[in-house]
């Protein structure tokens, strides 16, 4: 409570425990507001995860070895392959000639190649 000390008003311990009792409002609400901002944080990266169908837990996941038939080779020496998933694939500088059956290796849903060797 203040005090009136001669003249002026000593208000002291009263603007100690206002300030100290403001600072833990400020405290909590800033403890508040970055857990908000945690969650909020890590709900908006695993809802864009599953807008791009989770990208980051795919590159985790083993490569797919399978057999597949040259159907076109160009002129520039570039084959089209088709695996068994019916997806078509480019191998840039192909050694082998239409129709060859080559391993390839790649991602699920991918057009990527990852390896090629020719059938043993």
């Amino acid at each position: 409570m203040p005090r009136l000390i001669g003249n002026r008003l000593n208000c002291g311990y009263f603007l100690k425990v206002f300030v100290i009792c403001i600072s833990m409002e400020y405290e909590d609400y800033g403890k508040k507001m970055l857990i908000y901002a945690s969650v909020a944080i890590v709900g908006i990266f695993f809802a864009l995860q599953a807008l791009f169908g989770f990208p980051l837990f795919k590159s985790f996941e083993s490569d797919i070895k399978s057999d597949a038939r040259v159907v076109i080779k160009d002129a520039s020496g570039t084959c089209i392959v088709e695996a068994s998933d019916k997806i078509p694939r480019v191998i840039h500088n192909c050694p082998y000639d239409k129709e060859d059956i080559v391993t390839i290796m790649y991602k699920k849903g991918s057009p990527d190649i990852r390896g090629h060797n020719p059938k043993s």
